[in-house]
């Protein structure tokens, strides 16, 4: 409703600026249509109507275009798209040429007069196919194919959201295209099954680095009116609804920092995706297949949700938010969640945590999270998992966070954390954030507990206490989560924080191989109220559910990288004839493009390896990139065997 009332109100605008007639008239539009009201992309069609009682009349007509709106939904764009005036003509037309579903509006108007007559007509524009993919029949006869779009101008922002809505459709979006989302009004942009979003950012060795396409946000974005995607005081620029769905090589930019006001209120919310598994209770646990009828949540391998190679900023609450099937009790990880099978697969031993051998059903990794953290109360993450969701969190660059990676402690929920570089957190950077100047003492990867078990809530509800540690306070956190090969950079806070026991048995969580700029004495695993978690010296490598550990011998403490035995600028890796820096924290390998002419370049990630720069000699290749020679081996581009 506020968006239509926002329409009249432009239009009312545009027909006040004309002079004033003392005609009296009554004209009336009789006919408005379209030749062809579906067309194909590229095509056109012609508008045609038809007007009475003009005889005398001073009157202007003019075409107008917005986005169309799916069928019975509410305005959705805030913008106009094209405006055009035509001959006052009792019988006209107009050739025009649509990207997308446009709904076209004819005014007429008495010069200096409340336009008195208008009509819309719709013209819908069907996306090309995929001609490198074939069509096929599903067993009701239904054609499939899949589309794929290609987005090179920047006024193609509702093809864009077009696109992303219509099943099994590749939309290319070309490096230097900056879409503004601001004006699309109708909640998220939906994201529908099978739909791949591949941007043109190239961050990787060989290739001259390339910021990839913008699709942002502006402060504007902050309207009452938006509708939420959870609850309303959470604004989700995207929103995942299908699965076999890939977002790739795109920089996806919010709006920045609420409006003080806002902090006062239970409002400014902001999240880049958000995707939540489609719920499937009830059914037999020991039929997966159960839970893959209509309506229903499809087999694991089906999900296959991968957010790669982008980057995300300016964003208060998350970059990325994964939920799973709404809240899972202990008992219900086998009641046909087929997501919870996957999980619920995973085993442990003293070795440590094992997984199954399909693919993770959500997969984001190559990215860069960078500024999303505004101060209190919005708590920026980067990646945040909730209510059972589950993934794998890899080769990211995380810097500018309240908590680089946050969890609730739903008994389903978990991630593994591979190969990630956590630089900087934010700072409190006004004094209407609290404690200005400061960075968060707070945790960088973060697991929550279920829930305490004080006095008064055990007498509440008995069931508190199921399965807490026994002597402790507090009950298990969610159920696993397994950390290796990162690397932390900052000094203060806790690196890691479990609030509790992570639920698989015997063992529910394993921090093996990463490297700390921490020593031993600055790393906290959890609350003060379970002290079994406490300060465990060497950090712990194996922590199983009765309290007990393993030393962890392949922790790396007190690693500096800006120390000299880390980082060598004496090759090119990404061939731009720039040398670029090498980085070894000893425990992976990451690069950074010495060229700034496309903006500041992020760190990538080249290989897992405890050998330090001092170790290494780097060698110019014959392809333009750069070859790490080390402990009598090459390793071409500095990448991995």
């Amino acid at each position: 409703m506020r968006a239509l009332s926002r329409l009249l109100v432009m239009i009312v605008v545009m027909i006040a600026t004309f002079p004033v007639s003392a005609q009296q008239c009554d004209p009336r539009v009789l006919h408005f249509t379209a030749d062809a009201s579906r067309i194909d992309l590229g095509t056109s069609t012609t508008l045609r109507w038809n007007v009475q009682g003009t005889s005398g009349c001073n009157y202007a007509l003019t075409i107008m275009g917005r986005p169309a709106n799916d069928p019975g939904a509410a305005y959705t764009w805030d913008s106009w798209t094209s405006s055009t005036e035509v001959a006052a003509q009792a019988d006209g037309s107009l050739q025009v040429q649509p990207s997308f579903d446009t709904s076209y509006f004819l005014l007429l108007h008495l010069v200096g007069q409340p336009f008195p007559s208008w009509a819309i007509t719709d013209v819908r524009v069907n996306l090309p196919r995929d001609v490198t993919r074939a069509c096929y029949l599903d067993p009701a006869g239904v054609l499939h194919c899949r589309h794929a779009v290609t987005i090179d101008a920047n006024n193609l922002a509702p093809l864009l959201r077009q696109a992303l809505g219509t099943p099994n459709t590749t939309v290319i979006v070309k490096n230097g295209v900056e879409l503004d989302l601001s004006p699309h009004l109708g909640g998220p942009i939906h994201i529908a099954e099978g739909v791949q979003l591949l941007g043109e950012r190239i961050a990787e060795p060989g290739k001259r680095f390339q910021p990839g396409p913008r699709l942002f946000v502006t402060p504007a974005w902050f309207d009452f009116s938006r509708e939420g995607c959870w609850g309303a005081t959470t604004i989700c620029l995207f929103q995942i609804d299908g699965y076999q769905v890939r977002i790739s090589g795109v920089r996806i930019v919010g709006p920045g920092e609420p409006p003080d006001a806002w902090r006062q209120m239970d409002h400014g919310s902001t999240i880049a995706i958000h995707f939540e598994e489609k719920p499937c209770i009830g059914k037999p646990s020991t039929d997966e297949g159960a839970c893959s009828s209509a309506g229903s949540t499809p087999t694991p391998a089906t999900i296959n949700i991968e957010i790669d190679h982008s980057e995300f900023t300016g964003w208060t609450t998350a970059g990325v938010r994964v939920f799973g099937p709404r809240d899972i009790g202990e008992g219900q990880e086998l009641a046909g969640q087929v997501w919870q099978s996957w999980t619920i697969r995973a085993g442990s031993d003293s070795s440590g945590i094992h997984y199954p051998p399909e693919p993770e059903p959500i997969r984001i990794h190559d990215n860069n999270f960078l500024n999303n953290w505004f101060g209190e109360p919005y708590y920026g993450y980067g990646v945040e998992m909730a209510l059972g969701g589950h993934a794998l969190i890899e080769r990211n660059v995380f810097s500018g966070y309240y908590h680089a990676i946050a969890s609730d402690g739903n008994f389903g929920t978990g991630y593994r954390a591979y190969r990630n570089l956590v630089l900087r957190p934010g700072t409190y950077e006004r004094p209407s954030w609290n404690r200005g100047g400061e960075a968060p003492n707070e945790q960088k990867f973060d697991m929550h507990h279920r829930r305490p078990c004080d006095p008064a809530q055990e007498i509440e509800d008995p069931a508190c206490n199921r399965d807490c540690v026994p002597g402790e306070r507090v009950c298990p956190a969610a159920h696993d989560i397994d950390i290796r090969f990162n690397y932390f950079y900052p000094r203060t806070g806790p690196a890691i924080r479990l609030d509790g026991w992570p639920g698989l048995r015997p063992y529910g969580f394993a921090i093996q191989s990463n490297a700390f700029a921490q020593d031993a004495s600055q790393i906290v695993l959890a609350q003060e109220r379970n002290s079994a978690l406490n300060n465990v010296a060497g950090l712990a490598l194996i922590g199983d559910f009765t309290g007990g550990h393993k030393p962890a011998d392949n922790n790396l403490l007190g690693v500096n990288v800006d120390d000299d035995a880390h980082h060598l600028d004496a090759c090119d890796f990404d061939g731009d004839g720039i040398n670029d820096r090498f980085l070894t924290t000893g425990q992976t390998w990451w690069y950074r493009s010495g060229n700034l002419s496309n903006g500041f370049p992020p760190w990538v990630f080249l290989n897992t390896s405890t050998i330090l720069a001092r170790d290494v000699s780097l060698v110019p290749s014959s392809s333009g990139g750069c070859d790490v020679h080390a402990g009598g081996r090459v390793f071409p581009g500095g990448l991995g065997p």
